[in-house]
């Protein structure tokens, strides 16, 4: 019996030998369809009929396919002689699998979007893929990125269980899956709302004004995991246009940049040699996030991707998750790592020079990312936090975004100033003060004055939200100032476009200067159609209506304002 593994080592060795024995200028394609049979197409003159009762003998007839001439010209040669790889003399091989083709295709055009599309890819499940996604999400978000993650880990989906929406707010009904279904019968461009939700915890994003916004693979929340499978199972990733140019995950990341304009596309990809790995890894990606661990499991699809990363010119950076606790396992878990991680690239070509084994600068050389128990079961905010913000500078999740992060924009740079420099900036600054008292009573008198001399941040975008109805803080952090630019409408809509707030949220509201006296100055009634009174100031509530007694007597001491 001969094997799969042989026929195309004992075709192609018969094959050096006969284009010796015939005119050098014929060309043979050898094609592995399908089914596993060998097609030979020829560019030249050939006996056919010799050629194939010969390869028959070798072979047997079940593994042999079409044997035929065809010239440049001809209808199959586009086909027959794209992805193949030269063997040899005048010989081209190139396989057709039935599934999986995008791991065996590059694309050469990119989508050409401001957003950087990063994919997050494991061989192995259990590695703390999508665990590590979040974090650097977050991560990003917490330097001011618009971040967009996306959970294309469609049979196995958990994006959504980790970056959560608040308590009380619903997730959309829709995710990729849906998208994927949909699009296709869709007229009008999809409207992406419908499948997106943003992460809205200041805690988690920071005060840098960072967003992110999840899509997730569907909502099993309100999904019966029957409607579920009816969806999926409509979903081939082999059908013909998954790997054409302008494929459905495309399309989807097209409506992404266009809607939302994020900085960052992060994607969590399936596990393993997985139609989606393959079609998000070559077709979309510009950069990978590779996470394995050093063991042979492991090693074994390291070997495997690595390679085609490099032949596809893919940037990537290599994590080891989760290194061991103990340091004697540590060790030797990381060594085993960096050995394969670079005999991997050296046998790819992928060095000019070949650095140190242990050279922790090297593109071989991973990242650890150590087992941590909180990991393991991120239940809650707190521990989320925690995740971010232990080691500070050393997170290891900040190292990951700090090495995904985009270049700085060319009209960045970094001065030096001297003595006289600061006395000059300081003598400039206090020109700008026009009053004796430079505060935000006097200083933000009009709409000219604001848009002269107050300074709009991205993070003002929670005072337009409609859930809040207060603004708190201590003596000194700008109240009185963020009072003034809701007291002038003009100005506070121009800020809201400015941030980012959609003209429909802003165009029909009225704020209401609670504590100004005018005569639209409100009275009890209106603080009783808010809420139930009888709150204390003194209780520290947030966003606690200020009950009957501080209207009359005005706010308590210390209160603030």
């Amino acid at each position: 019996m001969i094997h799969f593994d042989e026929i195309k080592d004992k075709v192609i060795e018969y094959l050096k030998s006969y284009t010796k024995s015939t005119a050098e200028t014929n060309r043979l394609y050898v094609i592995r369809d399908v089914y596993g049979r060998i097609s030979i197409f020829i560019i030249g003159t050939v006996n056919l009929e010799k050629l194939k009762n010969d390869l028959t003998k070798i072979t047997g007839e079940n593994w042999i396919g079409q044997i035929r001439s065809i010239s440049e010209n001809h209808i199959l040669y586009e086909e027959v002689s794209k992805n193949v790889e030269k063997i040899e003399y005048n010989i081209y091989y190139g396989e057709r699998p039935l599934v999986k083709k995008n791991w065996n295709y590059t694309f050469n055009d990119k989508i050409k979007e401001n957003a950087k599309i990063i994919t997050f890819y494991s061989y192995k499940g259990g590695v703390g893929r999508t665990t590590a996604l979040a974090m650097v999400a977050l991560q990003m978000a917490r330097k001011g990125k618009k971040v967009f993650a996306i959970d294309m880990d469609l049979e196995a989906p958990g994006l959504s269980t980790i970056l959560r929406q608040e308590t009380g707010i619903e997730y959309p009904q829709y995710g990729v899956v849906d998208f994927l279904v949909e699009c296709e019968k869709e007229t009008d461009p999809i409207n992406m709302d419908e499948y997106v939700y943003s992460v809205t915890s200041k805690e988690l994003l920071g005060m840098n004004g960072g967003e992110l916004l999840v899509m997730q693979a569907a909502n099993l929340s309100v999904d019966n995991y029957d409607n579920y499978y009816n969806k999926l199972s409509r979903i081939d990733f082999n059908m013909p246009k998954f790997y054409d140019q302008k494929n459905p995950i495309r399309y989807l990341f097209e409506r992404i940049n266009t809607q939302y304009q994020p900085d960052y596309i992060l994607i969590d990809s399936r596990a393993g040699l997985h139609d989606i790995g393959g079609l998000t890894l070559f077709s979309c990606s510009h950069e990978v996030v590779m996470l394995f661990y050093g063991n042979e499991q492991n090693m074994i699809g390291l070997n495997y991707v690595l390679p085609k990363l490099c032949n596809g010119n893919i940037p990537f950076y290599l994590i080891n998750t989760p290194v061991p606790v103990l340091e004697d396992a540590a060790r030797e878990e990381v060594e085993y790592y960096i050995r394969n991680s670079f005999l991997a690239l050296e046998k790819s070509g992928y060095f000019d020079e070949l650095p140190d084994l242990y050279d922790e600068s090297s593109v071989h050389y991973p990242l650890n990312i150590h087992y941590d128990v909180i990991a393991t079961n991120i239940n809650s905010d707190s521990r989320l936090l925690r995740l971010l913000t232990q080691n500070g500078d050393k997170n290891i999740y900040k190292q990951i975004a700090d090495k995904l992060e985009k270049l700085q924009n060319e009209n960045e740079y970094t001065i030096t100033l001297t003595k006289n420099d600061r006395k000059t900036i300081l003598q400039s600054i206090e020109g700008i003060i026009h009053s004796e008292t430079p505060s935000a009573e006097n200083e933000f008198i009009s709409y000219e004055s604001l848009k002269k001399y107050f300074y709009p941040l991205k993070e003002y975008k929670y005072i337009f939200d409609n859930s809040k109805f207060i603004i708190t803080g201590s003596k000194g952090s700008g109240k009185t100032a963020l009072f003034k630019v809701l007291n002038c409408d003009k100005y506070a809509k121009a800020m809201a476009e400015y941030i980012g707030i959609p003209t429909n949220e802003t165009s029909n509201v009225t704020w209401l200067a609670g504590l100004d006296a005018s005569d639209a100055f409100p009275d009890k009634s209106n603080f009783r159609a808010i809420g139930p009174p009888g709150r204390g100031c003194r209780d520290n509530r947030r966003f606690a209506p200020p009950c009957p007694g501080c209207l009359e007597s005005g706010p308590p001491p210390g209160s603030g304002g």
